[in-house]
């Protein structure tokens, strides 16, 4: 079973390679997966701090379990200074328990990505394979995202780490990373999650 996992990861990373990278970051950067594992919290909100357009942007999230394969979350994220705009997203995610060493399961997420009130407003859709790695107190869920809209699609890969504190909190450490021009670009996220 533990070659099927690996499987999974080339299959994932061979297809992050294929994708042409010519579409400025700067028009997808708010484009974020952020999923709780069942096992941790049927229901959170939180916040999450993150770079978006070269600013420090906080966003608030909810993740929700609806049954036992099945969520549903989404985030908000208005503007803190002068120039108004709001990012939000809507995700629906699908798991396919799988439970090998520790390896849980897989997932699939479906999302709506928009910002608006800004100059060149953007709207993407994501489609998402996301692994769910369980090692002792800490939850690894590395995946590949795909956005697309009318115009234009792109892929990159996001590594979430998190951590399952004693007072019904969520820690998480999130790497987008994203090839732009033959080069290797990394945004970090940080989130704070409280288990409903």
């Amino acid at each position: 079973m533990i070659e099927a996992s690996f499987k999974y990861l080339l299959i994932i990373f061979s297809f992050y390679y294929c994708i042409p990278s010519d579409i400025p970051l700067e028009s997808y950067d708010f484009v974020h997966i952020d999923i709780t594992p069942l096992d941790l919290s049927k229901n959170n909100i939180g916040v999450r701090c993150s770079e978006i357009n070269n600013n420090s942007r906080f966003s608030f999230q909810t993740h929700n379990w609806l049954a036992e394969n099945l969520y549903l979350s989404g985030g908000i994220s208005p503007s803190l200074g002068k120039d108004v705009n709001i990012f939000y997203n809507l995700n629906f995610g699908y798991k396919k328990k799988i439970s090998y060493s520790s390896f849980e399961s897989l997932l699939l997420d479906l999302g709506y990505h928009s910002n608006r009130y800004i100059e060149d407003e953007n709207k993407w859709t994501s489609a998402s394979i996301v692994l769910y790695f369980k090692i002792k107190n800490i939850h690894f869920l590395p995946s590949i995202i795909h956005v697309f809209n009318n115009d234009d699609s792109k892929s990159f890969i996001n590594l979430n780490f998190l951590y399952n504190t004693d007072f019904n909190f969520l820690i998480g450490a999130i790497m987008q990373i994203y090839s732009i021009d033959d080069r290797v670009k990394v945004l970090p996220l940080i989130s704070l999650k409280y288990k409903l």
